[in-house]
């Protein structure tokens, strides 16, 4: 009885028993929630999601990835997912079309419609706006998405405000080429990860999407808070990257923001390319904007 009594008041001051001294917390293991849900019943398409989280009550947020991207633990935006959720969210990302456990044959006209889907399906499930984060091209469709009320509040990742602005013009050139289509699988599946081509078809299907897509070019209808890179995805130091904080700063609604990082890269760690599976990789730069994350959308 003693004991039980001694133990109680070590807690009320906030004290650990002796028998504790020295050892570390254990850490709570994240846990996944895998859905796969048919967000297209005319035409069958099914769309992977995967929910990570501490607290199942905890608020959401809708993280549309990168090409390349894709829901599962070893893609390249389960770092940055993992910080999000200790800091007391859960983070829902998704597949786009044929890549990780999702199907069909994906264009950015779809990636963008997808992302949509993805948003209203998580508020109508939720009875209530997300929050959403978006990585370059994911910025691009949230960006396109965006011109009305979605979401609560966005965070862009170094996102494309032109999808094929960062592309270096002997690529354009390759790629908009009747011979550069015709290795267009070898060329995406280099450059897009994750990303599958079923057919030279569809790989071509998906490169004439890139250069009909509309820049993002309306006003914003919520607050979005943008964080801007030095390096392109191709690893080229962006020279213009002031006017391009001007070109989004004049989307966005006045109580959002744009920042520039000069020292990092498109995938925010250092250097030109991140080394292995680096994206938001633990620095100075990170650690600040993952408090301006947690403070904007708190």
């Amino acid at each position: 009885m003693k004991r039980r009594e001694a133990l109680k008041a070590i807690a009320l001051l906030g004290l650990q028993p002796h028998s504790l001294i020295g050892q570390e917390p254990k850490e709570k293991q994240i846990r996944v929630e895998q859905t796969k849900a048919v967000l297209h019943p005319e035409s069958g398409v099914d769309l992977e999601t995967r929910t990570y989280y501490l607290d199942n009550n905890a608020p959401i947020i809708v993280f549309a990835p990168g090409l390349g991207g894709t829901a599962e633990q070893n893609c390249s935006a389960y770092s940055l997912t993992t910080e999000l959720v200790k800091r007391g969210y859960r983070v829902k990302l998704f597949s786009p079309r044929n890549s990780g456990n999702s199907t069909g044959h994906l264009t950015i006209g779809n990636y963008v419609s997808d992302t949509e889907l993805v948003l209203k399906d998580t508020a109508q499930s939720q009875g209530q706006l997300p929050y959403v984060v978006g990585h370059s091209m994911g910025g691009y469709a949230l960006g396109k998405i965006l011109e009305e009320e979605m979401a609560k509040k966005a965070v862009l990742l170094a996102p494309l405000l032109d999808v094929t602005e960062q592309n270096p013009e002997i690529i354009n050139r390759l790629l908009k080429s009747e011979t550069g289509k015709s290795l267009i699988s070898e060329v995406l599946g280099t450059i897009l990860g994750a990303q599958r081509f079923s057919t030279d078809e569809d790989a071509k299907e998906f490169l004439e999407s890139l250069y009909i897509a509309e820049p993002c070019n309306s006003q914003l209808a919520v607050p979005t808070h943008i964080f801007l890179p030095n390096r392109t995805n191709f690893g080229l130091r962006i020279n213009n990257l002031e006017e391009l904080k001007i070109r989004w700063e004049r989307l966005q609604t006045p109580e959002s923001k744009t920042k520039i990082y000069p020292t990092l890269n498109h995938y925010f760690s250092t250097g030109i390319f991140p080394l292995g599976n680096e994206f938001f990789r633990r620095s100075p730069e990170t650690k600040q904007i993952l408090e301006d994350i947690t403070e904007f959308f708190s």
